[in-house]
C-alpha cells in the first residue's frame, strides 16, 4: 500500500530526473494542447502539461492518503508506473513515427518504447509497451484493446494516467465533469 513517504520520494526522484530529462528533449518547445490542432484548449507545452499532470496525481493521491482512504492495489511500483505512462501519453502529438492506421493513437510500439528509452524512463519503471499505448488513448476511445495484450492488468494504471491528463487539461475549477466521472469508477 502506497504510503505519503513513497508518493514524496517518488515525486522527488521524478522531478529530479525527468523534468531535465524533458528539457533536453526540448519538451518545453512542443505544444500539447492549443495552437492549430487544439484551438478550443489553451496553449500548454508537452513539459507543461506533462508537470501539471504530475502533480496534479500527487496532490490528489496525497489527499486521499491524508483522509486514510486507501486504494489497495497502490503501491510504489503503481505510481511509478502511472507517472511513467503519463510522462509518454501524448508521445503521439512528438511525430517521428508512420501512422499504423487512420487514429492519431495508431502509433508503432516501437516508438512509445523509444521515447520511454529516451527520456530514462526504463530506469524509473518497468511497463509494457501495450500499456504505453493504452495510456495514450482515452475511455472512449475504440483503440483500448492494447490494456489488454498488456503483460499486467492496467486499468488502475489507465485510470491514473486519465486523471492526471484531466486534471492537466483543465482551465478553470468548474471543469470537473470528466474529471469527477473517472472518479466515480474508483469508488
Amino acid at each position: 500500500m502506497l504510503t505519503k513517504e513513497d508518493l514524496e520520494g517518488v515525486l522527488d526522484q521524478y522531478v529530479q530526473s525527468f523534468v531535465p530529462a524533458m528539457q533536453r528533449w526540448k519538451y518545453h518547445l512542443i505544444l500539447a494542447k492549443g495552437g492549430m490542432d487544439y484551438a478550443h484548449l489553451s496553449e500548454q507545452s508537452m513539459l507543461g502539461h506533462v508537470v501539471n499532470g504530475i502533480f496534479s496525481l500527487a496532490r490528489l493521491l496525497r489527499f486521499v492518503l491524508e483522509k486514510k482512504r486507501p486504494i489497495y492495489a497502490l503501491n510504489e511500483q503503481t505510481l511509478r508506473k502511472a507517472f511513467a505512462l503519463y510522462t509518454i501519453h501524448d508521445t503521439h502529438k512528438l511525430g517521428g513515427f508512420e501512422q499504423m492506421g487512420g487514429s492519431e493513437f495508431s502509433i508503432p510500439l516501437e516508438r512509445l518504447l523509444e521515447e520511454y528509452d529516451k527520456l530514462g524512463l526504463n530506469q524509473f519503471a518497468d511497463v509494457d509497451a501495450h500499456l504505453m499505448r493504452a495510456a495514450n488513448v482515452s475511455k472512449r476511445s475504440q483503440y483500448q484493446g492494447d490494456i489488454m495484450l498488456g503483460e499486467e492488468k492496467g486499468s488502475l494504471l489507465w485510470l491514473l494516467v486519465r486523471l492526471a491528463d484531466t486534471m492537466a487539461s483543465m482551465v478553470d475549477t468548474r471543469e470537473t465533469g470528466t474529471l469527477e466521472g473517472y472518479l466515480t469508477t474508483c469508488s
